[in-house]
Order: structure tokens, then C-alpha cells, then sequence
């Protein structure tokens, strides 16, 4: 039964630090991430992940800073994101719909 603990505590271990460090590797792209990949960063919940694809939508960004321009997200947000986040490309797709 420990064991099982063990190996459990584990998996759970590796599953939360996975996203981290990939995050530490390569910047999400505002105009690709997901929700799901959105809401791993600081200050980033799920109403705030729809909040980013719907900015994309409409607009597109352009710079990591138009991140300011969606509420609730402030200078001290944006300092904790933007090492984490980059702008390569404008999606033309809506394959990132929110629903």
C-alpha cells in the first residue's frame, strides 16, 4: 500500500512540474496557446485563458504588453508572465475557440 502511495505521489509530483518546466523551455505563443496551457501560468485562471483567446480573436496580438489591455491583468501580472510568453505569429484559424 506505501508503495502505491509512493509511486502515486510520484506521478502527481512529475505531472504538476512537467508544465512548469516546459514553460521555463519555450514560451507559450498568445496567438496558439490553448486554454489548458494558458492556465498553468501565474496569475491565469480559466476566465482569464477566455479572456485571452477572445482578445486573440477579435484583435490578435501583436506584443506580449497587449496582454495589458485585458482586465485583470495588471503591470504586476504581465512582469510574472512576460518571461513566459512570446508573440511569433497571428492565428488566423479558430481552432482556439472559446465556447
Amino acid at each position: 500500500m506505501k508503495t502505491r502511495l509512493v509511486i502515486f505521489a510520484l506521478f502527481l509530483a512529475a505531472a504538476i512540474a512537467l508544465p512548469v518546466y516546459l514553460h521555463a523551455v519555450e514560451p507559450l505563443d498568445l496567438n496558439t496557446a490553448t486554454a489548458a496551457e494558458l492556465v498553468v501560468l501565474p496569475g491565469i485562471g480559466p476566465r482569464r485563458a477566455e479572456d485571452i483567446i477572445r482578445y486573440r480573436m477579435t484583435r490578435g496580438f501583436k506584443r506580449t504588453m497587449d496582454l495589458l489591455r485585458i482586465k485583470g491583468i495588471g503591470k504586476r501580472t504581465y512582469m510574472k508572465l512576460k518571461s513566459l510568453v512570446q508573440v511569433r505569429s497571428q492565428s488566423s484559424d479558430k481552432d482556439h475557440e472559446v465556447k
